[in-house]
């Protein structure tokens, strides 16, 4: 829930650095209640939002605080943050009728209301993320 309040602070920055400045900027934050664990899994979620892999300067500190799967476990969220950005971009609070169906290697929008989609433009491209995520077993409960 936080990282989905959290993911578009760094909307005025420019978009090629993006995750990396919204990462810092929720790590470095002095968030009262949230220890520099759940910060750092938090400012993950949302830099993945914004990209694909960490850069490779990131991965030192975060691998000395986070395994393997939460990282991935954050990928997946980075996802599905953006997914819905691409779905609900004015955040008009249309999510509640998209329905996602994955199984498999796919993942699908089953919304009658959504418009199509290109075959090869950022919406695919997510879905099949998360589609990834769904075949490796690292689909949520």
């Amino acid at each position: 829930m936080a990282a989905s309040l959290m993911v578009e602070c760094g909307w005025r920055e420019q978009a090629t650095g993006r995750g990396h400045t919204v990462f810092e900027r929720i790590l470095e934050g002095p968030y009262v209640g949230c220890s520099h664990k759940d910060r750092m899994f938090i400012g993950l979620c949302t830099y993945f939002r914004h990209e694909d892999e960490l850069l490779p300067s990131m991965m030192p500190l975060v691998h000395s605080v986070h395994s393997e799967r939460v990282i991935q476990q954050a990928k997946l969220v980075g996802a599905l943050l953006r997914l819905c950005g691409y779905l609900n971009p004015a955040g008009g609070g249309d999510l509640e009728n998209v329905k996602l169906h994955c199984g498999g290697d796919y993942c699908e929008i089953m919304n009658s209301h959504m418009p199509e989609t290109d075959e090869k433009g950022p919406v695919q491209s997510v879905l099949k993320r998360i589609a990834s995520f769904w075949e490796s077993g690292m689909a949520p409960v």
